[in-house]
């Protein structure tokens, strides 16, 4: 009902309004064609009425709802006050520039990836979307208004980030109120039951901006203090190792500290799948709240998505220039303490995981896993890339664990091994920790015929009157 409302000096709220709710309708539906491609459009209000609503059956094609959503957030762009009107923890202008540069790089890559396959868009290549991603990032890096924080592992353990230069948006979480989160009291006891993967810990290149694979810099796998040498600083940010702090108490500063990583333990919060622990959002300053009532912020959106996507932009439509890589990759390698990337001079990595592609694509996209390791963009990063090599058959490892110097620590009171490979710890062949060896045992069963989409659920056929088409092969 907006519309009823007297213009005459207004036009600035209103237009504040709408771009908000036609940013939130995008950023729902960006989501449903994340998960199931093509979908029915609403681009009208809509009554509560069951048969107007079952009217909605027809599944219109990706792209035009890729379409649509880019058109709602450029009326956002155009109508939203930007970051310095706009109210704190509200979308700005900025947001959403962010946000449709997000959008067009995965519809772009989709396209491009899924190129002739059930999944794909008949006659495209993507690259449309892909130009739309560089020029949105380009436009936000121009504006100046953001820049990265010298201190990245301060990102992810503040409560209040508003004087953050490089959030754009963030949740404020308040126990008081009750809003609140577990996560600060599972990183500091222990695992929660999940940990970081061998592959992801083998990505972060050593200092000298060579793949451990190649670099006489890399010391081996026998400990975590030899996996951490001269090693980009945001996995040392990331992963827990020997000495770093996991709860300090009040007023006598007393910390207690993480040894090694708690493999041996029964209790699912405390236990470390992988060896590798998180330690990527670990707050060890304890207060007086509640347990359980963390209220460490969290990030929507942050300047570095900006510079990853503009830089990926730029390298799959060919492109790229050693100025624009300065622009981007080298300020978050700068800030990671590993020297720059020259496209010039990058060196072959054997362990490349896409190894038919540039070398230049291949160092952009482990640049932006380790950058946003444990921030929830690498799945959908993995199903627009279409690497389903990664995963299929695969199963997940950890820390090398036999000839490891934690092998035989893990002591019961009376002094005995508690490990019993096999039973509650299992390996692979090169020792290292494998823990969904009995659970997968052929590995992931992922079909790459159907599995880059989720089935239409049955009642929304049911209730389109049986006419909405389902996805392939499901």
């Amino acid at each position: 009902n907006y519309q009823q409302v007297p213009t005459a000096g207004n036009e600035a709220l209103i237009g504040q309004y709408v771009g908000e709710v036609k940013f939130f309708r995008a950023y729902y539906y960006y989501g449903l064609l994340q998960k199931f491609g093509d979908l029915p459009w609403i681009g009208s209000t809509l009554n509560p009425d069951l048969a107007e609503l079952q009217a909605l059956d027809v599944r219109v094609k990706r792209n035009i709802i890729a379409d649509s959503i880019i058109a709602d957030l450029d009326f956002a762009i155009a109508n939203l006050l930007p970051k310095e009107k706009a109210e704190p923890l509200r979308i700005n202008k900025e947001v959403a520039l962010l946000f449709k540069s997000r959008v067009c790089l995965f519809e772009g890559t989709w396209e491009k990836y899924h190129s002739g396959t059930p999944f794909g868009v008949d006659g495209s290549d993507g690259s449309q979307y892909i130009t739309l991603a560089a020029t949105s990032a380009k436009a936000l890096m121009d504006e100046n208004k953001y820049s990265l924080t010298p201190n990245y592992p301060l990102l992810f353990n503040q409560k209040d980030l508003s004087s953050n230069p490089e959030v754009l948006l963030w949740k404020k979480y308040n126990y008081l109120l009750g809003v609140f989160h577990d996560l600060t009291r599972v990183i500091t006891v222990g695992g929660g039951n999940t940990g970081l993967t061998r592959s992801l810990v083998e990505s972060y290149l050593c200092t000298d901006g060579k793949p451990i694979s190649v670099s006489p810099l890399y010391k081996g796998d026998q400990s975590l203090n030899l996996v951490m040498q001269n090693r980009d600083k945001r996995l040392l940010w990331t992963n827990a190792f020997p000495g770093w702090p996991l709860q300090i108490m009040p007023g006598n500063d007393t910390a207690t500290k993480f040894t090694k990583p708690p493999i041996d333990k029964s209790q699912t919060e405390t236990r470390s799948t992988s060896g590798y622990e998180l330690y990527k959002g670990c707050d060890p300053y304890t207060d007086n709240r509640p347990v359980g009532q963390g209220e460490i912020a969290c990030i929507s959106f942050r300047y570095a998505e900006a510079l990853l996507n503009y830089a990926e932009a730029k390298t799959e439509l060919g492109t790229i220039t050693q100025e624009d890589i300065d622009l981007t990759v080298n300020q978050l390698r700068d800030r990671a303490g590993v020297a720059h990337l020259d496209l010039t001079n990058i060196a072959t990595d054997p362990d490349w995981d896409f190894p038919a592609l540039s070398p230049a694509i291949n160092e952009i996209r482990r640049e932006r896993r380790v950058e946003f390791a444990c921030e929830g963009l690498r799945l959908n990063d993995l199903l627009r890339w279409k690497a389903d090599a990664l995963i299929v058959g695969k199963r997940l490892r950890g820390m090398l664990y036999i000839g490891s110097d934690v092998e035989g620590t893990y002591l019961s009171s009376g002094r005995s091994d508690i490990i019993v490979i096999g039973k509650n710890l299992y390996v692979d062949p090169q020792g290292y920790i494998a823990p969904y060896q009995k659970a997968l045992p052929s590995g992931f069963q992922f079909n790459p015929d159907r599995d880059y989409l989720l089935p239409i659920p049955t009642n929304e056929i049911t209730l389109g009157g049986g006419t909405l088409t389902q996805n392939p092969n499901w």
